[in-house]
């Protein structure tokens, strides 16, 4: 056997860190990939000509064929070559976690957020340029919650 090839088994090697353009590049590039499924499975959940929005009738169904569906994607990314490069975080929230638990140097952070801020406007954008309107003007249960209740207030006895 060769010691090329014994090189190569050899598990306690250590394993060469990706540069920082790299991590950049595959971080934004997989919450590119993460906006963009997600811009397209809502126009296809929520638009009303749409197949799957015509056959899931309640927003209940929706919501839950959109967990499934979401859950796949962020999984398949995570497993992919981008998600091994980097990580695949695509949401500066679990970044910033991982950094406070010490798992991530806390000098990657700004390299982290501005490359998922960079790929979620481009994933966004790119899927607002493919499916037009219905993602300008979404419908269905995305939408704003209702303002909650005026509470009363001790002025208001007085009245």
């Amino acid at each position: 056997m060769s010691s090329s090839s014994h090189a190569s088994r050899d598990r306690s090697a250590p394993v060469p860190r990706p540069g920082p353009v790299r991590v950049w590049l595959a971080e934004g590039a997989a919450t590119l990939v993460m906006l963009l499924a997600m811009t397209v499975l809502f126009r296809h959940l929520l638009h009303p000509a749409a197949w799957p929005a015509r056959h899931l009738t309640s927003d209940t169904g929706r919501l839950l064929a959109d967990a499934v569906a979401s859950g796949a994607v962020v999984g398949g990314l995570v497993a992919s070559p981008l998600g091994r490069i980097s990580g695949a975080h695509m949401n500066p929230a679990v970044t910033v976690m991982l950094g406070a638990a010490g798992r991530l140097p806390l000098v990657r952070l700004p390299l982290y957020v501005s490359a998922q801020l960079f790929g979620s406007l481009a994933g966004t954008a790119l899927g607002r340029v493919l499916l037009g309107d219905p993602v300008a003007h979404p419908t269905g249960p995305l939408r704003p919650a209702p303002p909650p209740p005026r509470r009363a207030t001790v002025a208001d006895r007085h009245r």
